[in-house]
C-alpha cells in the first residue's frame, strides 16, 4: 500500500516536472531538462491575434497616480492597472478575474480613485451590475463587491460608473441606471435611463443599502454618461440629459452635494442656459483647489450628427456662467470627448480632435489662464489617438489615451511639464493573448492524435479540436 502511494506521488511530480513551462516563477531555468520520456511542453493552440487595450482612466492623489484600462489579453475583457509613485512607474497588475474560470463576467467602463497613501478603488460594470474593488499596496486587489441594489428586472442594468473619494475611504459612486425602463410597454411611463448614486465605505468595502436617483425630472427622457468630482465634502455630478429637447438634442445638467453624497441639491442646466437648438454631449466636471467648479462638454451646432466644439463653463454659486469655446479647430471639424481636471498647476481640458482628418484623430489640451484657454497639441502621431482621460493633484497633471501608432490599440500617457506636455509613452506591456483553455480530452485513431478542449479566445466557451 505504501509502495503504491509512493509510486503515485512520484508520478505526480514527474507529470508536474514535464508540464511546467521553462522560465516560470517556479524556479526552473530555461535550459533545465524535462523528466525522462517527456518532451518540452509547448502551447497546443496559441492565440496569435494581438491583445487590445481600451477605455483608459486615470486618478491622482498626492504623489500617487494610477491608470486603468480594459484589456483583451485573456480574451474575456479584464481590467488592468499601472501605478506610479511620483514619476516612477510600477508593474501593471490584473484587477479583475483574479481567479479565472469560464463563468467570468465581462468588464467594461472602469473608473478609478486613489488615495495619497497608495490605496486605490475601481468601479466597473459587468454588463448588469456595478462592481467595486479595492487595491491595498501590501495586499493587491480585492474580490469585487456589488454596488447597485434593486436591479431585479431582466432589462434593469447599470452602466458607466464613476467614483470619487475624500482620501480616507469615504466613496461616492454614480452610474447610468435602467431600472425605470419599461421595455414591455413603452406607453406605461417608461423612462429609459436615469442617473443613480450611492455611498460606499472603502475601509470595510461595503455600500449603502439604497441607491438614490439624482436626476429630478419627471419626463421620459434618458440621462446618461455621468461624471463626478469631489473636494472634501463637496461632490458634483454631471451628465447628458434629454428632458428639455429629447433624444435629438440632449443637454448637460449637474447637481451638487454639500455633505459627501448624503443629500443632493436641485438639478441645474449647464449647457445652452438660454435655450436654442444646439446639442451638448460627453460632459466632464472638476473642482479646482480653491473650490471653483468647472464643467466641459462637446457642443454640436444643431443635432447630434453635426460637428462639435469643446465648451466650458464655471459655476458661480447660482448658475453656470462664462460659457466659452475652448478648441481652436477650423469650422466644421469635430472635437469630442472632453476630459477635465484641476490642481495647483491649473485647470486643464483634453479632447479628441479631428482637424488632421477623419481617420487621424489626435489629442489636444487647453489650460485655463484666468480669462481664457491656451490650447496645445498633446499627441498628433499618425494613427488614431482617442478617448483621453485626465487627472491632476498638486503640481502633477497626467493624461492618458488610446493610441494605435504601434499598429495595435495601446494605452499611452503624457505629463504636464509646466509649459508643455511630455512625449507620450506606452503604459501597457506588449502582452500576447492567453485565453483560458481547459478540460482537454485526447484520443488517437489510425496513427493520428486528436485533442478536444474548451477555448475562450472569442470571449465565450467554445469547443476546439
Amino acid at each position: 500500500m505504501h509502495r503504491r502511494l509512493l509510486c503515485q506521488i512520484s508520478l505526480v511530480f514527474a507529470l508536474l516536472a514535464g508540464l511546467l513551462p521553462a522560465g516560470r516563477a517556479d524556479g526552473r531555468s530555461a535550459d533545465m531538462p524535462v523528466a525522462p520520456g517527456w518532451t518540452v511542453p509547448a502551447p497546443l493552440a496559441p492565440d496569435a491575434r494581438p491583445s487590445l487595450q481600451s477605455e483608459p482612466v486615470v486618478a491622482i492623489a498626492g504623489d500617487r497616480t494610477i491608470a486603468g484600462w480594459v484589456d483583451s489579453r485573456n480574451a474575456v475583457p479584464d481590467l488592468y492597472a499601472l501605478a506610479w509613485v511620483g514619476e516612477q512607474p510600477g508593474v501593471e497588475t490584473r484587477v479583475t478575474h483574479l481567479s479565472p474560470h469560464f463563468d467570468a463576467g465581462s468588464t467594461f467602463q472602469p473608473a478609478f480613485a486613489v488615495e495619497p497613501g497608495g490605496r486605490a478603488f475601481a468601479v466597473y460594470t459587468d454588463s448588469e451590475q456595478i462592481q467595486l474593488v479595492r487595491y491595498d499596496p501590501a495586499g493587491g486587489w480585492s474580490e469585487p463587491v456589488q454596488v447597485t441594489q434593486g436591479l431585479d428586472g431582466w432589462h434593469a442594468v447599470a452602466r458607466a460608473p464613476q467614483i470619487a473619494s475624500d482620501g480616507v475611504g469615504n466613496l461616492v459612486v454614480v452610474w447610468e441606471d435602467y431600472r425605470n425602463d419599461v421595455p414591455d410597454n413603452d406607453w406605461a411611463g417608461s423612462r429609459g435611463s436615469d442617473i443613480y448614486a450611492t455611498r460606499c465605505n472603502g475601509n470595510t468595502l461595503t455600500c449603502a443599502g439604497s441607491n438614490v436617483k439624482l436626476n429630478d425630472d419627471t419626463t421620459r427622457g434618458s440621462q446618461r454618461s455621468p461624471r463626478l468630482s469631489r473636494r472634501g465634502s463637496q461632490v458634483a455630478a454631471i451628465w447628458e440629459d434629454e428632458r428639455a429637447a429629447g433624444a435629438e438634442a440632449p443637454q448637460v445638467y449637474a447637481v451638487i452635494s454639500p455633505d459627501g453624497g448624503q443629500t443632493w441639491a436641485a438639478n441645474v442646466r449647464v449647457s445652452n442656459p438660454a435655450g436654442g437648438g444646439d446639442s451638448a454631449t460627453a460632459p466632464a466636471i472638476a473642482f479646482a483647489p480653491d473650490g471653483a467648479l468647472f464643467a466641459a462638454w462637446a457642443q454640436h451646432n444643431g443635432g447630434l450628427t453635426q460637428p462639435a466644439d469643446i465648451y466650458a463653463a464655471r459655476w458661480n454659486g447660482a448658475a453656470w456662467a462664462n460659457q466659452q469655446r475652448i478648441d481652436a479647430a477650423p469650422p466644421r471639424v469635430r472635437a469630442v470627448l472632453p476630459a477635465l481636471a484641476a490642481g495647483d498647476a491649473g485647470v486643464f481640458v483634453a479632447w479628441q480632435d479631428y482637424r488632421a482628418g477623419a481617420n487621424n484623430a489626435d489629442i489636444y489640451a487647453a489650460r485655463w489662464n484666468g480669462s481664457g484657454w491656451d490650447e496645445a497639441p498633446v499627441a498628433t502621431q499618425p494613427g488614431m489617438q482617442s478617448r483621453p482621460a485626465l487627472a491632476a493633484a498638486g503640481a502633477r497633471v497626467r493624461l492618458v489615451w488610446q493610441d494605435t501608432r504601434g499598429g495595435n490599440q495601446d494605452i499611452f500617457a503624457a505629463t504636464w511639464q509646466g509649459s508643455a506636455w511630455s512625449d507620450g509613452v506606452a503604459v501597457n506591456t506588449d502582452a500576447t493573448r492567453s485565453p483560458a483553455q481547459m478540460a482537454p480530452t485526447a484520443a488517437s485513431f489510425a496513427g493520428t492524435n486528436y485533442v478536444v478542449y474548451l477555448d475562450e479566445r472569442r470571449g465565450y466557451p467554445d469547443l476546439w479540436l
